[in-house]
């Protein structure tokens, strides 16, 4: 079932991709493949371990085996995607470049634009996450970066559970939606990725409640917060986590360092230029009728977040916290958004749902570190 949930998540948040490159036919496949795929082998892994107690193998070869994939398909793909033979690219990486160089040379980092005439939309704190590597030469190595730490971090994390490092391969190399971005040099999937990280690194350092590690940690989530908007939420959690686990005072005392921290980041650019301040452009991207939601939905995914934060975060119920509340903000605007401008153009329709990436991203998260059924050995 786990296994089946998962693959689900990967084709409901690749769709949008798969409508892009393979038209409708792909995209039905895409759906219909990897449910009855799943079906079919966790049908056949519960038969072998009621049978033999057999566990599907993990180790480290796994892991190399992984790490090297991931590595060797940004290698190979990303200068591919660069070259211009397949489309023109994201510019993402190119928008943190700008920034980044602008800020070293001591320039307003919002002022520029892309080659596709985009703005630049990452916050202060992706900017600050992304300049070690931009002054190494190349911004988008981060993916690289980010993703294996990330990854195997959450492998030794789950080193009890069966098949860990076939899951994150599915997440990963097996997952269209996250590849696109990852490949291209986009920041959207690392974006979540880090601030999951810092997020359950955070919880799990309450969790210990030593004083001064707490405030650090709380601190490097503000940093990675300020990235994007949307993770505001983040913030939520971690305070509404301190609340129950060490009090009122913690809890708003751990809100309040990681809200600072990231206002800190983000207020000197914003209070600069206002007009020119262009990650605020995202507001922007809902049609006219519909600027409630900018209110509603981040008050609505604060309100969930911190209800589901009631009971001891285990990491399935983080990511699942984590899931909920950036989904509720972008899963909804992004239907507003394919209902006013979709028509009869399926692609039309989907791409705005290539927003949800970092929810499908949580919510995998969420079904891997979710306890696993075991079995009786002989």
């Amino acid at each position: 079932m786990r296994l089946t949930l998962l693959l689900g998540l990967v084709a409901a948040g690749s769709l949008p991709i798969m409508v892009k490159y393979g038209g409708a036919a792909l995209a039905l496949a895409f759906l219909a493949v990897p449910a009855a795929a799943g079906v079919g082998i966790a049908a056949g892994v519960d038969i072998a371990a009621a049978r033999r107690g057999a566990w599907l193998p993990a180790g480290r070869w796994q892991a190399a085996a992984l790490a090297v994939g991931l590595a060797a398909a940004f290698a190979v793909l990303y200068p591919l995607a660069q070259s211009g033979l397949f489309g023109p690219g994201s510019d993402r990486d190119e928008a943190l470049s700008i920034a980044i160089q602008a800020l070293l040379d001591g320039r307003f980092p919002y002022g520029g634009r892309t080659y596709r005439g985009g703005p630049v939309t990452p916050l202060p704190g992706a900017l600050l996450i992304g300049m070690p590597f931009h002054m190494l030469g190349a911004v988008a190595v981060q993916n690289v970066a980010v993703t294996l730490a990330v990854v195997l971090a959450l492998g030794r994390a789950l080193r009890d559970q069966p098949a860990r490092w076939l899951l994150l391969g599915v997440v990963t190399l097996g997952n269209p939606g996250f590849m696109q971005d990852y490949v291209t040099g986009g920041d959207y999937a690392i974006n979540a990725l880090y601030v999951g990280a810092a997020l359950w690194g955070a919880v799990r350092v309450v969790d210990g409640g030593v004083p001064w590690r707490m405030a650090a940690a709380a601190a490097l989530l503000g940093v990675a917060v300020c990235s994007r908007p949307v993770y505001a939420v983040a913030v939520v959690i971690l305070s509404a986590h301190g609340w129950h686990r060490r009090g009122p005072a913690a809890g708003l005392g751990l809100g309040a360092v990681a809200a600072g921290v990231a206002a800190a980041l983000a207020l000197p650019f914003y209070l600069h230029d206002p007009a020119g301040f262009s990650p605020l452009h995202v507001t922007g991207k809902l049609p006219p009728g519909a600027w409630p939601l900018e209110v509603v939905l981040p008050v609505l995914a604060a309100a969930v977040a911190a209800t589901l934060c009631r009971r001891p975060l285990t990491p399935a119920r983080l990511f699942t916290a984590l899931a909920a509340g950036v989904g509720i903000m972008l899963v909804p605007a992004a239907a507003v958004i394919a209902w006013q401008w979709g028509g009869a153009n399926l692609q039309a329709w989907t791409r705005p749902f290539t927003y949800a990436l970092p929810a499908v991203l949580y919510g995998c998260a969420a079904v891997m570190t979710m306890r696993p059924r075991r079995c009786a050995r002989p």
